[in-house]
C-alpha cells in the first residue's frame, strides 16, 4: 500500500516467514524487478584507510620477531575441555554449543598450547631447533585477551667459523623480549617464582611491568617435557592488552664530550639473593654519575665460601658537566661498598 509519494507500507504474508528485516524486502523488489535490470554503480570511496596506533604496534612486534629469526604461527582456538586451562586460567571457560568434535569444544585461555602442540609435531618429523611465536587472543566468560607467546627449543645460532652453539635457554628468551619491547620505552622486571606447575620450579620468573604481574617466562618442567615428548623447551606468555597503550616518547640526550671512567667490583654474597636487588642498591646510590652497570660474572667454588656466589660488575662513570676524577669515583665507590655490606651483608672481593 502506497502511503506517500515516496513510502509504502509493507505486509508480510504470513506464511514467509523467511522475511523478517528490512534487506529481506529489498531483495524480494530486487528478484521482482530483475537483478539484470539494476545498474551497476561503482561506488567511490574518498577516505584512505590507516592503522591504530595499536596496529601498528602489532605490526612491529611480528615483523622484529620474524627479523630475529623466529617463525609465527596460526594454532586452534579450540580445545578439549582439560587442555583449554592446563596452562593458565583467566576465567571460566567457554564452551561451544555444537562441537564438531570433543577435542575442538573450549576455548583456549593460553597460547602455550599451541606452541608446545606445534613443537611436538616437528620434533616428531625429525625437526630438532625450533624458534616460534604466535599473536592471538585467550577467552573466558566476559574475557576476551589479545597475548604473545614465544617458545624456543634447540640451538639457536652457530658461528660458521669456529662452529660455536648458541643454546636456547632462558636468557636468550628473556634477552628477546627485552630487545623487543624496549623499543615502545618498555622494561620488564623479572621476579622469581614457583607457582607454575607445568614450569621447572626454579627457572621460571613473573614478568611484573610495574607492581602488575603480566606474564611469565621459564623452562617447560621435565614431567610435561616427557607427557609431551619433547626436548628442552623455554616458553613466555605476555597479556599484550595490558601494555598496548602505554605511550612513549623517545628522549635523546647529548654524547657527553668528558671522558668516563670504569670500575670492576667484585662481590661475595648470600647465594640466594637476587642480583637485581644488588644492581638496583649501586644505581641508586651512583645515580648521578653512574651511566652503565653490566655484570659480567657469577661464580661458585674454590675459594668462595659454601651457600655464597661471587658476583662481579663493570661501571662506568660519567659527568656532563666536567672531567670526573679518580678521588670523586673513589668516593662512589666507598658509599656503594659501604651500603652493599651494611644493606645486604655483601663483602668486596679483593
Amino acid at each position: 500500500m502506497k502511503t506517500s509519494e515516496k513510502s509504502y507500507e509493507i505486509k508480510v504474508p504470513t506464511y514467509r516467514n523467511d522475511i523478517s528485516i528490512d534487506a529481506d524486502i529489498l531483495e524480494e523488489i530486487a528478484r521482482i524487478h530483475g537483478l539484470n535490470s539494476i545498474p551497476m554503480i561503482q561506488e567511490v570511496v574518498p577516505t584512505q584507510g590507516y592503522l591504530t596506533s595499536k596496529q601498528k604496534r602489532l605490526r612491529m612486534i611480528r615483523h622484529h620477531l620474524a627479523d630475529l629469526g623466529l617463525n609465527e604461527i596460526i594454532s586452534y582456538t579450540l580445545k578439549t575441555e582439560e587442555d583449554a586451562t592446563r596452562y593458565e586460567k583467566i576465567g571460566t571457560p567457554i564452551s561451544v554449543l555444537m562441537p564438531l568434535s570433543e577435542d575442538k569444544k573450549v576455548l583456549r585461555q593460553s597460547l602455550i598450547n599451541g606452541l608446545l602442540e606445534t613443537v611436538k609435531y616437528n620434533k616428531a618429523r625429525q625437526v630438532s631447533h625450533m624458534h616460534l611465536f604466535e599473536i592471538g587472543h585467550v577467552f573466558a566468560k566476559d574475557v576476551e585477551k589479545s597475548h604473545l607467546a614465544i617458545a624456543l627449543q634447540g640451538i639457536w645460532g652457530q658461528q660458521a667459523w669456529d662452529h660455536k652453539e648458541t643454546v636456547a635457554d632462558f636468557y636468550l628468551l628473556k634477552g628477546i623480549l627485552d630487545e623487543t619491547f624496549n623499543r615502545f620505552g618498555i622494561t620488564f622486571d623479572y621476579v622469581l617464582s614457583d607457582d607454575k606447575e607445568y614450569l621447572h620450579p626454579y627457572r621460571q620468573a613473573q614478568l611484573m611491568l610495574g607492581s602488575e604481574s603480566i606474564g611469565v617466562i621459564g623452562e617447560i618442567h621435565p614431567k610435561e617435557m616427557k607427557r609431551l615428548d619433547i626436548d628442552k623447551t623455554i616458553v613466555l606468555e605476555i597479556d599484550l592488552s595490558k601494555i598496548m597503550d602505554v605511550e612513549h616518547q623517545t628522549v635523546f640526550n647529548h654524547i657527553s664530550k668528558y671522558p668516563s671512567i670504569s670500575r670492576d667490583l667484585a662481590v661475595v654474597v648470600d647465594e640466594n639473593l637476587a642480583v637485581k636487588k644488588m644492581l638496583d642498591l649501586i644505581a641508586q646510590t651512583g645515580k648521578k654519575y653512574l651511566v652503565d652497570l653490566t655484570v659480567f660474572d657469577v661464580y661458585q667454588g674454590s675459594h668462595i665460601e659454601k651457600g655464597m656466589k661471587s658476583v662481579a660488575m663493570n661501571l662506568v662513570f660519567n659527568d656532563k658537566n666536567k672531567t670526573l676524577e679518580s678521588e670523586d669515583v673513589d668516593k662512589i665507590m666507598r658509599s656503594i661498598t659501604i651500603r652493599l655490606d651494611r644493606e645486604l651483608k655483601a663483602k668486596v672481593r679483593s
